[in-house]
């Protein structure tokens, strides 16, 4: 009798699909319970208390999502899959996608654009989606520009804002992992640190070179050079 045939150590994007799964299911489960809350429990005194409940299982659903991100471009990254890519196209679709977001004194300008480009289009959507959600829940920004620059060696596709902006002694710290800015800790408005970090790897899984500038009480210009 032949010797029962072992299964193929499972890809490690499937572990992490897994994990997210269970962790975003109770997650969801928590946003339900909270949106359902009966009348009694919606009174002005427990206000407050929901939106910080709620604040906080958003929080954890972005982290988890977050790190399974980063978990997947860092340890298991797949092929760039470069393509002849409509760069005014892309950005119109990832400034859409980032109304959600915008509070109503924000305004989100998207530069008009012609060109194309040579870039794994997954993975500046994905960084160019981190850049602008950093700029309009973090930044702290009333203005903020999606657009392209021209230059020699090609195009840099990035997000201007005129946001806090992030002092010259943090940036190194908030470019690493779970690093957050003061302003934005002070605020209430700090994130979780995923967001660069996901821009970055994106970048690096890309081909893509990583722009990053910011001056305290003026706004940060982030994006990626694309040849």
């Amino acid at each position: 009798m032949a010797d029962p045939v072992k299964p193929d150590k499972p890809p490690f994007d499937y572990i992490v699909r897994g994990l997210r799964h269970e962790l975003v299911q109770p997650l969801h489960s928590l946003g339900l319970l909270i949106d359902l809350a009966p009348a009694a429990v919606r009174d002005e005194a427990n206000a407050p208390w929901l939106g910080k409940l709620k604040r906080s299982v958003d929080g954890l659903s972005r982290m988890v999502s977050g790190l399974a991100e980063i978990s997947r471009l860092d340890l298991q990254p797949s092929p760039a899959a470069p393509a002849s890519t409509d760069i005014g196209k892309l950005l119109r679709d990832v400034g859409e996608r980032a109304d959600a977001l915008r509070r109503p004194e924000t305004v989100v300008t998207i530069a008009p654009t012609r060109g194309v480009a040579t870039v794994d289009q997954r993975l500046l959507r994905l960084g160019l989606a981190c850049l602008i959600d950093n700029a309009l829940r973090h930044g702290q920004a009333r203005r903020v520009l999606l657009g392209v620059r021209r230059r020699a060696s090609g195009w840099l596709v990035a997000v201007w804002d005129n946001g806090a902006g992030i002092p010259d002694a943090e940036q190194d710290f908030c470019l690493s992992p779970l690093g957050t800015g003061s302003a934005a800790r002070m605020s209430g408005t700090a994130g979780i640190g995923l967001g660069l970090t996901i821009a970055q790897h994106a970048a690096s899984s890309g081909g893509m070179g990583f722009h990053f500038k910011s001056v305290a009480g003026r706004g940060t210009a982030a994006g990626f050079s694309l040849s």
